[in-house]
Parts: C-alpha cells; sequence; structure tokens
C-alpha cells in the first residue's frame, strides 16, 4: 500500500510542476499579446498625429490667407510694417501649436512602446518564476514521496 501512496503523491507534484509552467507559459503569451496592443496602439497614435498635424496645418494656411485677404481689403499695407510683424507672429503662435501637438503625441507613443517592453518582461519574468515554482514542487513532492515510502 506504500507504494500506492508514494505514487499518488509523485503523480501529485507532477501535475503541479505541470501545472504551474502551464500557467507561466499562458502569462507570457498574455503579456506578448498585451504588448502588441500597446505597440499598435503606439503606432495608430503615431498615424493619427501625422493625419492632427496636416489637418492643422492646413486650418493655419487658411486662417493666415483669410488675415491677409481681410487686411489687404481694409487698405492695409501687407508687405511691410505692422501687418508683416502681425502675419510673423500668428506664424509663429500657429507653430507652437503644431510642435506642442507632436511632443503631446511622441509622449504618448513614447509611453506605449515603453509599457509595451515591460508587459513583454513581466511575461518573461512569470514563466521564468513558474519554471522555479515547478522545480520547487516537484521537490516537495519527491520529499514527500520518500517520506510516505519510508512510513509505508
Amino acid at each position: 500500500m506504500s507504494f500506492l501512496a508514494t505514487a499518488i503523491v509523485a503523480a501529485g507534484s507532477v501535475v503541479s510542476a505541470a501545472g504551474a509552467i502551464y500557467a507561466g507559459n499562458q502569462q507570457k503569451a498574455a503579456a506578448e499579446y498585451n504588448a502588441k496592443l500597446q505597440s499598435n496602439q503606439a503606432e495608430l497614435e503615431f498615424l493619427e498625429n501625422k493625419e492632427q498635424l496636416s489637418r492643422m496645418r492646413t486650418q493655419n494656411k487658411r486662417l493666415q490667407g483669410r488675415s491677409l485677404a481681410i487686411r489687404a481689403a481694409q487698405g492695409v499695407d501687407i508687405s511691410a510694417g505692422s501687418s508683416l510683424l502681425l502675419e510673423a507672429e500668428q506664424a509663429e503662435a500657429m507653430e507652437l501649436s503644431l510642435l506642442e501637438q507632436a511632443r503631446g503625441s511622441e509622449n504618448t507613443q513614447r509611453a506605449l512602446r515603453s509599457g509595451a517592453k515591460i508587459t513583454k518582461l513581466q511575461g518573461k519574468a512569470a514563466q521564468k518564476a513558474s519554471y522555479f515554482q515547478a522545480g520547487a514542487s516537484l521537490l516537495s513532492g519527491a520529499s514527500s514521496a520518500i517520506s510516505t515510502y519510508k512510513a509505508g
């Protein structure tokens, strides 16, 4: 009867070890999937920002053109003096707005890519931890099996 008890203890530890490894592999797979989602979000942010900057540039050109047309219609000399300074200030303000938009998007992209790297590392760590957990389970099971066999 002690052989049967020993075999059951040993089998239990093998099943426990296999379960730990399976769980670790699943955690790694889930982390890789989540990291891929984060990378895809970063790429989408890049593309959306590129489109947004293009729309903003087009809108800025329209606003500058409209402003220039209004001043010209009012008889203001648009090629010199205050009118020219105003146009330069407007262009500078619009460009700063574009740069702020780009910087915000780049920060978001960087955060998403960093998050993806961290998520992958967490998955790898979970997988490695599962190997140690499996090893501990096997050692504990072996110890219990030997004790059971000796006691039997």
